[in-house]
């Protein structure tokens, strides 16, 4: 056989098996479009449940083809499981008995792979005969979910542009977890994005009037991540007239700040947790001579007690921005007390997600989750991310999480 077409037979079975991946990694597309479609056309209103089955049917089998060609972590795949996961939070008793009689009428779906196991937490490795770092169990859950966070921002750098399917990626990160300053700012990632695909800010517009002109100047700051500036701001417009905007907004501020202080605290704290084993093993001696020499561990080692003072000032640093959510919480409580009936969806979601967020109010955080999710009904996509975060939030409260 000549060298050229040996060459060819050869690359055969190459290019049939990329037709074949090809083929399935369409369709897929192809019925997410389809589902997504869907979705959007009932974004601010309820969908038939025959319709909403017909979507997650579509979903199921995008997922199942686009994992059975070998490329779970792929950009589509992302997108699939995260639609998918937002569309089944919303499948009743009669959107499940409309799946099933699909399923009865359609060729079964082929089975999909299991999921990959969880991220395992990003803790230092010691070398032998060193101690671990003692990394909280708080920290170990940071260092994970800021993984997670960085593949969700890949995520959105990738789909630029298509705020919906953002929006749902964003709120799956929220979801997979929660407890993390992380996901709080992923959830407000979600309702940003989705906001700007319905062609709509998060936060309604502040009225005209003499009493709002710091509000708005404070928004400039806001906008530019300068909450030591705005939130002075904020104050001046409430001593010149209460207003349940403007205490929305101000809960908005601390609560965000919360967020970035968190979030600036988290790499001294890893570097700080990663010097634990070389001060550690600094602080053994050896005592005695001869046969009677030993290690022992020096509890007052000057290195070791530094370490502890540098931990001691980064933990109350932690506090401050704990006491941020706290006064996060009592600007949204002012919001309640001036709302129409003390109504307000926003409000009464965020007072219950201030207080899940620190460690001593956990009980008291699941119970106002709790009657949030019992006392409103989300009416619109950016309602049901809030409504639905929170739920996940009671659900990892009651599992200790």
């Amino acid at each position: 056989m000549p060298r050229l077409r040996r060459f060819a037979f050869c690359l055969l079975p190459l290019a049939l098996a990329g037709r074949c991946c090809a083929e399935p990694e369409a369709e897929a597309e192809q019925l997410k479009n389809e589902a997504v479609a869907i979705l959007k056309a009932n974004a601010d209103k309820e969908t038939a449940p025959e319709q909403y089955a017909l979507c997650l049917l579509k979903l199921e089998k995008a997922k199942a083809l686009a994992e059975g060609v070998g490329k779970n972590d792929s950009t589509l795949s992302q997108e699939i499981t995260a639609i998918l996961f937002w569309a089944r939070r919303f499948s009743n008793v009669q959107v499940l008995a409309a799946l099933d009689k699909l399923k009865g009428t359609e060729a079964p779906t082929p089975p999909a792979p299991k999921p990959p196991p969880p991220r395992k937490a990003l803790e230092p490795q010691p070398q032998r005969n060193q101690a671990a770092a003692p990394v909280p169990p708080e920290m170990a859950k940071m260092n994970t979910a800021a993984a997670a966070f960085a593949e969700a921002q890949g995520f959105a750098a990738a789909r630029a542009g298509d705020d919906y399917a953002v929006a749902m990626r964003w709120f799956l990160m929220a979801n997979q977890y929660p407890g993390t300053g992380y996901a709080l700012k992923a959830l407000e990632m979600a309702r940003q994005a989705r906001q700007r695909f319905a062609g709509k800010t998060v936060d309604e517009e502040l009225p005209d009037g003499e009493e709002m002109r710091p509000a708005k100047e404070a928004e400039t700051f806001v906008a530019a991540g300068q909450y030591e500036q705005a939130i002075p701001l904020y104050r001046v417009s409430l001593k010149k007239k209460e207003t349940v905007i403007v205490h929305k907004r101000l809960g908005k501020a601390y609560y965000t700040q919360a967020q970035q202080l968190m979030e600036l605290l988290k790499p001294r704290l890893d570097a700080h947790f990663a010097r634990y084993a070389a001060v550690w093993q600094g602080a053994w001696r050896t005592v005695g001579a001869g046969m009677f020499a030993h290690r022992a561990f020096e509890p007052n080692d000057p290195a070791l007690a530094a370490w502890n003072r540098q931990y001691e000032q980064l933990r109350k640093e932690s506090d401050v921005a704990q006491r941020g959510y706290q006064e996060a919480e009592q600007e949204f409580r002012l919001a309640l007390k001036l709302a129409p009936d003390q109504k307000d969806f926003d409000a009464a979601g965020y007072v219950g997600l201030c207080q899940s967020v620190r460690p001593f109010f956990r009980l008291t955080g699941m119970q106002t989750l709790r009657d949030f999710v019992k006392n409103y009904t989300p009416v619109n996509d950016n309602q049901r991310l809030l409504y639905e975060f929170c739920k996940t939030e009671i659900d990892r409260l009651y599992k200790g999480g």
